[in-house]
């Protein structure tokens, strides 16, 4: 179903208080004319009712027009939102946007924000890269605090079925989150990266753009991957390498001191 978008529902009511105001005009004067006397008292007191609601109706009237011109003169499109959601105090989806069926939004997640696209131009200005593409969130997702999933250029950006993003994740324009994937807090993917199904990324792991990273596989905490990551593979470290392997590694950094010393002697 749509969710109503606010200045839709201001002219809705304000058409029932125009609406409202003439109806109670015309029966005042109906049924003084019916019953062949004029309480002028009362009659005033009709019309002034009566012209109560049309004030109030055109005030609103004219402060829809002028936020319709706010925004160059264009109307936010609904956003199609499914049944049991549940959105807390700040969130935002934004237009052209779909959220599918029991999804939970925490305080503050933004659903289709601009995603970062700017081109530079021969002056070396920056230019907006218009972000027109929806996001697309899919049944059963939770998204905690803070999340910002913003919008495609192209295409669109997807967070799949029974997903779970926790607090302040970022997830840039054109990503695809698979089913049941999990993202810790302050997770980064940047544009157009490709998260497959049951994948794990831990706290502050960080992709870098257009990367794709296979089915059911595990970034440990502050991870930064460069490349693409195999399906099933777990994976640490800057760059991220086989967590044995990223294990063994960081056994021999504490001796590097001393074995460039030895190295040296030699």
């Amino acid at each position: 179903r749509f969710v109503k978008f606010h200045a839709i529902q201001s002219l809705f009511l304000t058409g029932l208080q125009i609406l409202a105001g003439v109806i109670v005009g015309v029966l005042g004067l109906v049924f003084s004319m019916a019953l062949r006397m004029v309480d002028m008292e009362l009659l005033a007191w009709i019309l002034i009712l009566g012209l109560r609601f049309l004030l109030f109706g055109a005030f609103v009237v004219l402060w829809i027009i002028a936020g319709v011109k706010a925004y160059g003169g264009q109307w936010y499109k609904l956003p199609l939102i499914g049944d049991s959601f549940l959105a807390h105090s700040h969130a935002v989806v934004r237009e052209f946007c779909r959220i599918g069926n029991n999804v939970i939004l925490q305080n503050g997640v933004i659903i289709g924000g601009d995603g970062f696209g700017f081109a530079k131009d021969n002056a070396g200005h920056w230019h907006k890269i218009v972000q027109s593409g929806p996001t697309v969130i899919e049944d059963d997702v939770e998204i905690q605090a803070n999340v910002c999933v913003d919008r495609a250029s192209v295409g669109e950006t997807r967070i799949a079925r029974g997903a779970k993003i926790d607090n302040l994740v970022q997830v840039g324009h054109g990503s695809k989150v698979g089913e049941d994937t999990l993202l810790c807090a302050q997770v980064g993917l940047a544009g157009s990266t490709d998260v497959g199904n049951n994948v794990i990324l831990a706290g502050q792991v960080g992709v870098a753009g257009h990367c794709k990273i296979g089915d059911g596989a595990i970034a440990t905490a502050q991870s930064g991957i460069p490349n693409d990551v195999a399906a099933g593979a777990v994976v640490s470290g800057y760059p991220a390498i086989d967590n044995k392997l990223w294990l063994r590694c960081v056994a021999v950094f504490n001796r590097l001191p001393e074995i460039a010393k030895l190295l040296r002697r030699k």
